[in-house]
């Protein structure tokens, strides 16, 4: 299945400002059977976790104190964080962000917004999206050490950070 990053809008049919009720019934429409309600700490907003079988993305969304979706979260379907065959794919403007070197993906964001790179984290600010190397299971890395595919991305609305 493919998930297009659509900033703005959210990762269709997950919608930013939806409730987390119509994101929970989104994400079993799509499947995912195991979406649990989550929360990162006492005092923050709820959220969703929702994960899948092999193959298939897992993550989070984040509400704000109303209950709507003020962002999502998508974390590489390949554990070992290298592309794969059957899986489920995350693009943003035609590109495989899970399934194309980091470098790759940076090197076409810069040519289309401003991009920030802090260690493992990458952001584009103009797009409300942050793309992560980090993580545990890396079987690919760069020169510099770093895993070589990202490990997952997140989409938020304007007023998440």
């Amino acid at each position: 299945m493919e998930f297009e990053l659509r900033p703005e809008q959210g990762v269709p049919p997950v919608l930013l400002g939806a409730t987390l009720a119509e994101a929970r019934s989104a994400l079993q429409g799509l499947g995912f059977l195991d979406v649990e309600d989550f929360q990162r700490a006492p005092d923050e907003p709820g959220a969703l976790l929702f994960n899948g079988p092999a193959g298939r993305v897992s993550g989070f969304v984040y509400a704000d104190e109303d209950g709507r979706v003020v962002a999502i979260e998508i974390a590489n379907p390949n554990p070992r964080n290298a592309p794969g065959e059957g899986q489920d794919t995350v693009v943003y403007s035609g590109l495989d962000v899970f399934g194309t070197p980091a470098q790759d993906v940076i090197e076409a964001l810069t040519a289309a917004t401003e991009v920030d790179v802090d260690g493992d984290s990458v952001i584009a600010p103009d797009l409300f999206m942050e793309f992560s190397r980090g993580g545990e299971h890396h079987d690919r890395v760069d020169g510099d050490g770093r895993a070589t595919f990202f490990s997952s991305v997140l989409l938020a609305g304007e007023d998440y950070y």
